[in-house]
């Protein structure tokens, strides 16, 4: 008798679960399709600005040039496990005004500001190498930018820094500020 009532009980909430989950997936596919062009959109508009500004190479094109200089090997997004690989023919650990930091500094720093990721070396980087309109680094590779490094640094010496260019982006849209 209770397998009947199971039974019944489930067949009975059958077109309640439908009722509330069709409104809910439709929502989530309209949500998909109007973000997900935008995304690929602003995406190609971004590649093609750096193109035009010589920004945007594959790293094999110029294996000549990468020679010195510096990798840098940045997470553009807050979250995701998504790097890129640039290069600027300038000696970042030379030149930076703030300390390069480590995996343990960004720990600490995580875990003393809670809510503020960026770093002050973080915001350098940014701003003077891959700001689409000011930045002067060289896109290399797009996505997977610790293999494309690694591939680099075992053709040459180059430096390679890590940055996170993630949370400022996300900072800078959210209104929030650094400190």
């Amino acid at each position: 008798m209770t397998q009947i009532l199971k039974t019944t009980q489930k067949l009975l909430m059958l077109p309640i679960a439908i009722i509330v989950a069709t409104p809910v997936v439709l929502f989530l596919l309209c949500a998909i399709v109007v973000t997900f062009p935008r995304s690929l959109w602003s995406d190609y508009c971004w590649r093609t600005q750096l193109r035009r500004k010589g920004r945007y190479e594959n790293p094999a094109i110029q294996n000549d040039r990468l020679n010195s200089g510096t990798v840098i090997v940045d997470s553009p997004m807050v979250g995701w496990a998504i790097t890129q690989c640039w290069w600027t023919p300038d000696d970042v650990g030379a030149i930076s005004p703030e300390p390069i930091p480590t995996d343990e500094d960004r720990k600490s720093h995580i875990a003393e500001k809670p809510g503020r990721l960026e770093l002050p070396f973080d915001r350098w980087v940014s701003t003077r190498y891959l700001d689409a309109n000011a930045g002067t680094a060289i896109l290399l590779a797009l996505r997977r930018g610790e293999k494309t490094a690694a591939t680099i640094a075992q053709r040459t010496n180059i430096p390679i820094v890590r940055s996170w260019s993630g949370p400022i982006a996300f900072a800078s849209t959210s209104g929030k500020t650094s400190g």
